[in-house]
């Protein structure tokens, strides 16, 4: 059954990902010639100042008390504003991404409190919640319109191949804290959903187009129609190429980065109680980096430049069921394929996920949510000497219930909510993840909100076998062959665990100020350490292997605060800021004794970020956008402030152009350091872009 499924599955999405081949290639040809035909019409859509003025204030403007009321729904899987939940929740509007001037996913993360984001080199991120970053981060759940983008063979995401049409996010929810009653397994440190836009909100064409310094063209288009008053749709595509960075020795860091993309999105109202969504994405990318290459000959270690092959797609289709004024019922299936090909390690993932949601009003003051829901995922892994993995091929099953009860003890003013996940994996087997969380809202300007978790991640298909040879040591006096440093999996079945206490605090003084602080402690078990063993001769009798084994004897705690702080100048200036502070304290009962201190190391102590938009004109905006990210001594990173800037000017209503410049305070500085497989970092350096948007 399994196999016919993945047969007829691997057909469809076949015929799918063809069809979105022709449908991108159209419209990657197609841009210069549909400008030249339509540029007549931009003469006759100017607009007056006096509507210019109105449009900009109605984006940049935003009311305070709409920002406050927006409503979420990651944090209890409904619909409900953010200043009703429980949870240390932060949005990065569609807005925000637009003045930031990012031009990826990963750098959007940057504007969210508590979220570690570094830049390695130039197509690859260390992305992490509340500590414990790495490019293998593995405590952060990502989630992409409900689908879930994580990656069994480390437990994290490849950052390098998630993206979309930037235009069409409508917002980007991060939770910080665990999710993991809802959410599941590795929603331990946080929760992030990119939800995009409805295909009723992108209808008719976009077009954009640029290029700068580093980054050295991209461009993407979409166009947005209706079958009928209640069914919508979408088409896209995008394409860019990246400048490689340079070293820590000023070098060409040969880390170039081109990737294309195309999709689609229908929306259809089959009823008036029913709605049904049906989307889907294909890719194709090439990168390059550096890489260690070993050998049993002087020099034993060199630096090669190397690329990598990615390509992927997937479909999904999701039913949402009203049954009564509050009550509904949602079913989700994605099926999702990646193939990325580096020359350390060939990874192809096959996964299959049916997710069931029911929101039921249990009493007059009770409203339960639950809902059930299985995975498969089928991994083959093509390994190297650098990485060798135990298992060839891999079938993991993994099967949930959640229920979770909020229960309204005083109206308008308390609230307490119960649930808990309840998970059975190949891995560690039956796990349970509870949650509780109270919040009081004394009157309608504030509210103070606590909350216990328990969360737990799951091991990796790389942490269950497989092994990682990091360098070659050269002979000795005393060792008279090459030693291979040689890191080795094989924990079981444990799984880390999580027990997590939040208390957060939001107000808003004034209607045009507010404050958002939450203050966390967390205590891990079973977190992963190294543990050296005993050197011997390897079989072929030419070197000698000192293995590093990976133990789940390590603990600790962490514990810091977020504050907010969102504010209305005038009407004219809009200010974002937060501040992020953290600390760490790991301990190892056995094994190497350095690991936890080098772990505490790897992670900022301290952040801080400002995001200011400046409407000068009616017509013309100002953003700029300054961060702080304390040292990393782990890498020896020294701490680092950036400032960049946007201007941008609408001549006629369709038309906007703009100009970034980014790093602007130094011209280059490195962000983190090598990860365990030794491929090389670089800095980020300075750089600038032009960008034309056209709506038609």
């Amino acid at each position: 059954m399994y196999f016919t499924l993945v047969i007829q599955l691997n057909y469809n999405l076949s015929m799918y990902l063809n069809f979105c081949v022709h449908i991108y290639s159209f419209l990657k040809k197609s841009l210069i010639v549909i400008i030249l035909l339509l540029s007549p019409s931009l003469v006759r859509a100017n607009l007056s100042m006096e509507e210019l003025a109105l449009e900009q204030k109605e984006l940049i403007n935003l009311n305070l008390s709409d920002l406050l009321n927006l409503q979420v729904t990651s944090v209890s899987k409904k619909a409900q504003k953010i200043s009703k939940a429980a949870s240390a929740i932060f949005v990065i509007t569609h807005q925000d991404i637009k003045n930031s001037g990012v031009t990826s996913i990963p750098e959007a993360l940057r504007m969210a409190p508590g979220i570690d984001v570094a830049r390695i080199d130039g197509n690859k991120w260390a992305i992490s919640a509340r500590g414990f970053n790495s490019r293998f981060s593995n405590k952060l759940l990502v989630l992409i319109d409900g689908r879930s983008v994580y990656t069994p063979f480390f437990s994290g995401v490849n950052w390098d191949v998630q993206d979309t049409l930037l235009e069409d996010i409508d917002r980007i929810e991060v939770i910080r804290g665990p999710g993991a009653t809802l959410w599941g397994s590795n929603a331990v440190n946080g929760v992030i959903n990119i939800i995009t836009k409805k295909a009723d909100q992108t209808q008719d064409g976009y077009l954009m187009a640029g290029g700068g310094s580093k980054e050295r063209v991209f461009g993407g288009g979409r166009y947005g129609g209706k079958i009928n008053d209640s069914t919508h749709y979408r088409v896209y595509g995008k394409y860019f190429e990246r400048e490689s960075n340079v070293d820590l020795n000023n070098q060409d860091a040969n880390d170039q980065w081109q990737m294309e993309r195309g999709g689609f999105r229908l929306d259809t109202s089959a009823s008036s109680s029913d709605d049904i969504t049906v989307q889907g994405d294909i890719y194709k990318g090439l990168l390059r980096y550096t890489v260690n290459q070993m050998q049993f000959v002087a020099p034993f270690n060199t630096t090669v430049a190397t690329d990598a092959k990615l390509t992927g797609g997937n479909i999904l289709l999701r039913w949402n069921k009203q049954l009564a004024k509050n009550e509904s019922t949602t079913l989700q299936v994605y099926y999702d394929v990646t193939d990325n090909d580096y020359i350390e390690l060939h990874q192809t993932h096959h996964t299959f996920d049916i997710d069931f949601q029911h929101i039921l009003p249990f009493t007059e003051n009770q409203n339960l949510t639950w809902g059930t829901g299985y995975r498969l995922i089928n991994s083959r892994n093509r390994g190297s000497f650098a990485i060798t993995p135990t298992l060839k091929q891999e079938e993991s099953n993994l099967f949930n219930l959640f229920v979770q009860d909020e229960i309204t003890l005083i109206d308008e003013e308390l609230v307490f909510t119960l649930g808990s996940k309840f998970e059975h994996n190949d891995f560690s087997g039956f796990e349970i993840q509870p949650s509780a969380r109270l919040i009081w809202t004394p009157t309608t300007q504030q509210s103070i909100w606590v909350s216990i978790s328990r969360a737990v991640r799951t091991s990796s298909l790389a942490e269950q076998g497989g092994v990682i040879n990091q360098r070659i040591i050269a002979p000795s006096a005393s060792v008279p062959l090459p030693t291979t440093i040689s890191l080795t999996g094989g924990i079981g079945r444990a799984s880390e665990k999580l027990i997590a206490y939040e208390l957060g605090y939001r107000i808003k003084p004034i209607d045009s100020l507010s404050f958002d602080l939450t203050a966390f402690y967390n205590v891990y078990n079973n977190l992963r350490n190294f543990q050296p063993g005993t050197p011997f001769l390897d079989d072929s009798g030419t070197h000698f292997v000192q293995p590093i084994f990976l133990h789940t004897d390590m603990s600790g705690e962490t514990y810091g605060a977020e504050l907010t702080l969102t504010w209305h100048i005038m009407n004219k200036l809009h200010i974002n800021a937060n501040y992020s502070y953290l600390q760490m304290q790991l301990h190892a009962e056995n094994g190497d004794s350095n690991f936890p201190e080098n772990a505490e190391r790897q992670s900022p102590h301290h952040k801080f970020s400002v995001l200011s938009t400046l409407n000068v004109l009616p017509n013309l905006d100002w953003n700029l956008w300054f961060r702080y990210v304390d040292s990393i001594p782990d890498f020896t990173i020294p701490s680092y402030f950036t400032l960049d800037s946007r201007l941008a000017w609408k001549p006629i209503q369709s038309i906007q152009l703009s100009v970034v410049a980014q790093n602007l305070l130094d011209n280059q500085h490195p962000e983190f350091g090598n990860d365990i497989t030794l491929s090389r970092s670089s800095q980020v350096e300075r750089g600038v872009y032009g960008k034309v948007e056209w709506n038609f």
